[in-house]
Order: structure tokens, then sequence, then C-alpha cells
């Protein structure tokens, strides 16, 4: 089984926690993670953007120039698309780009991502993350104590609203809850960081 260290807030070890090794020690499935991922991100997209076609785009019915003796081109409209301020061909409209997985591919990602995580040192457990008081400066003596150097991701089991006004302006640092944490965001940080209650919690809902 596997094991993780944990911290308190002061950057101290307090002990160890055991991990289910079906959640944290697989081997990584990355196609899964990356159509996981392309997923995620289709899935942010709006879709909103939309241009005026040729019927579309207001004027333009009025023949610009009778069709022969003028010495030009032959045209009918000047809304054309070869013209300025004529329509667009093959622009944009609005579309849906969502993409549905299943839950066995979402938690098989999820868990894939987890073990990548622990083998390669990317995993941080704390007892919890009940600050006393409001204060950036703890948290950067934390992040400086643990030699913690990339981008940081925050996964609380639930809000703690005096570490959230300590860590919240700090550029390279995101907090989240369980509830909000996605597959794109646990890959993409440097490192993530887990109270106990919700890595436990997140440990129970993926194991096989």
């Amino acid at each position: 089984m596997a094991k993780i260290k944990l911290y308190n807030l002061t950057g101290n070890t307090t002990g160890e926690m055991d991990l289910n090794d079906s959640v944290f020690a697989i081997e990584p499935n990355q196609p899964v993670v990356q159509e996981t991922v392309l997923a995620y991100l289709a899935n942010q997209r709006q879709g909103t953007a939309s241009t005026k076609r040729r019927d579309e785009v207001r004027g333009g019915g009025k023949k610009p120039w009778k069709q022969k003796g003028t010495g030009n081109a032959r045209s009918g409209s000047s809304r054309s698309p070869v013209w300025v301020g004529g329509g667009s061909v093959f622009g944009p409209k609005p579309r849906k780009y969502t993409q549905n997985l299943t839950k066995k591919k979402k938690d098989l990602a999820m868990r894939s991502i987890l073990s990548y995580r622990l083998a390669n040192e990317g995993l941080v457990v704390f007892e919890d993350f009940n600050a006393t008081e409001p204060k950036t400066k703890p948290v950067m003596n934390l992040m400086d104590k643990l030699q913690i150097m990339d981008t940081v991701l925050v996964v609380m089991s639930e809000m703690n609203e005096n570490f959230m006004k300590s860590a919240r302006n700090i550029p390279f640092v995101k907090l989240v809850t369980l509830n909000n944490i996605n597959a794109y965001d646990v890959l993409r940080f440097g490192k993530v960081m887990f109270d106990k209650a919700a890595i436990s919690q997140l440990q129970d809902k993926l194991a096989e």
C-alpha cells in the first residue's frame, strides 16, 4: 500500500497516511488522460463566435453597375464576399463543442493522473487547512519550507475562509473545493495540495 507524509501548516511532518493502490499506484493510461483533458477544454468553449454571411449583411440590394460596357468585372451586389464589407463565406457560426465522457473514463483518467503525481512527488497532503488568521506571509513561508517553487493547486474538503484569504492573492496558487476538482487542473499545476479529509473522500470515490 502506498504511503504519503502528512504535514501541518507550519511545514512539519505529523505522520503518514496510507493510500489505496487502485487509485494512487496504477499504470497511467495516457490515451484516456489525453481524451479527458481535450474533452474538458472543449467543454469550456462557449461556441458563440458568429459572422454574417452574404444574405445577412445589410445593403447590397442594388446592382453596383450595369452588366456590360463599363470595363469592370460584372458584379451583382456590393455585399459579395470578394468586396470589402461583404459577407463571410465560411466564417464561424454558433455551435456546441460539448464532448461527453463516461464516468468510467473520467475516473480512470483521475486515477492515472494521481498515480503519476504521487510517483513524481507532485502531491502534498496536510492534516487540514484551518488557518487561525488571514495572513499571506505564513503561506509563503510554508511554500519556502517545503521548497515548492512551482504553481500550486490547493484542494480542500471545505473552504476555510482564513486560508482562502491568505492564499488567494498569491498569483501561482489556485484554491478549489473537492467538488470542483477536475483532471485538467490536477495535471497542469506543478504541485497539488490536499487536506487529509479531501484526499480520503476522493480516494473513496475513485476506489475500485
